[in-house]
């Protein structure tokens, strides 16, 4: 399913329709074309109240899935947000230094964000991280743990310029963490497992009218189909399918030397 997020949105729609249509028809088959049909001529219905029980607990994991998966959302548009606003701040910090000292911080900063732009997003669609950007990381480290911009910024300024170092890293480190996470949790399979049960208790409610059955189980795939699409698709923050923009970061490097 990971895999999905290669496939065009397009693609995925249409998958999620196919595996829709699937079920109630492999059912139905069952039912009435299968050998068990001898079985099931002969029982009795459940009663619909089954359905309700068993689409709750599917609603359920479905509503604790999506929420997984807006809160992560969340933090990767936050992660780069982050980033962005440490990488401003750190340049205000050299404003009232020499012009020299202010000139080397805007360069660093400019060359990470940039490589950022340019090496890391492109790697990230494709769940990988780039590994150009750590020297330009350890040249902004080197300008403020022990080059003259930190001993010129005195204790208190420099230990606020860490701080905002710190920030980038750990914002960076946030966004190619969830660019990296391709893997799908135990939530999705208990999802798939409700879907499958609420269509077998439709089945079982209405296993001796064909049409009905056909009918009940046709919309609540359709509306499986629905939820899946629009959860895979916003799964995997950074990926194709769901991409997350770079402009705060973009932003960032433009304001870096605007007046």
């Amino acid at each position: 399913m990971a895999a999905f997020v290669n496939f065009p949105i397009w693609m995925i729609v249409l998958i999620g329709i196919s595996l829709a249509a699937a079920p109630p028809l492999l059912l139905w088959c069952f039912f009435y074309k299968s050998p068990a049909k001898r079985y099931f001529a002969h029982s009795s219905e459940i009663e619909p109240a089954v359905i309700g029980a068993v689409a709750i607990l599917f609603g359920l994991f479905a509503a604790f899935l999506a929420n997984d998966i807006w809160n992560r959302n969340q933090i990767a548009i936050q992660s780069v947000a982050q980033e962005g606003d440490a990488i401003r701040t750190l340049a205000r910090y050299t404003e009232g230094m020499p012009q020299a000292y202010n000139d080397q911080m805007r360069t660093a900063l400019t060359d990470y964000a940039k490589t950022v732009i340019e090496k890391d997003w492109p790697m990230m669609l494709d769940g990988k991280r780039s590994t150009e950007l750590l020297g330009k990381v350890r040249v902004i480290s080197a300008l403020i743990v022990s080059g003259d911009i930190g001993k010129s910024a005195g204790p208190t300024i420099q230990g606020r310029m860490l701080d905002s170092f710190t920030t980038i890293r750990e914002a960076r480190q946030t966004r190619v963490q969830l660019a990296e996470a391709r893997t799908l949790s135990a939530k999705w399979y208990a999802l798939y497992l409700f879907g499958l049960l609420t269509q077998l208790a439709i089945g079982f409610a209405h296993v001796h009218r064909p049409r009905e059955q056909l009918i009940a189980q046709s919309i609540f795939g359709m509306a499986f189909a629905a939820c899946v699409t629009i959860l895979i698709a916003n799964e995997f923050p950074y990926s194709r399918i769901n991409p997350i923009s770079s402009e705060p970061l973009q932003k960032a490097m433009e304001s870096l030397y605007r007046s």
